[in-house]
């Protein structure tokens, strides 16, 4: 697991937590695929302290949408550019 967060409810846990993540989540977990995509997008690039190619980000994009199926293959296709 890459990023977990073990010490939950710690001051180590909660350091990770910043207002800029947490305003992705609920993004993160709409039933909308636009809305799913764009909070999916923000997160992936918290994790990075070096920005991805687009080519990049967009493959782990798309295997997040997928995996688990978050959106069906025609709206991550049609969200993808």
């Amino acid at each position: 697991m890459v990023g977990g967060v073990t010490k939950l409810g710690s001051p180590e846990a909660m350091s990770v937590l910043t207002p800029e993540f947490l305003s992705l989540v609920p993004q993160s977990l709409s039933t909308d695929a636009e809305t799913v995509a764009r909070g999916s997008e923000g997160l992936l690039r918290l994790c990075f302290a070096r920005s991805p190619s687009p080519s990049e980000l967009y493959l782990m994009l798309g295997y997040n949408l997928f995996s688990p199926p978050v959106c069906s293959p025609g709206d991550v296709l049609a969200i993808l550019p």
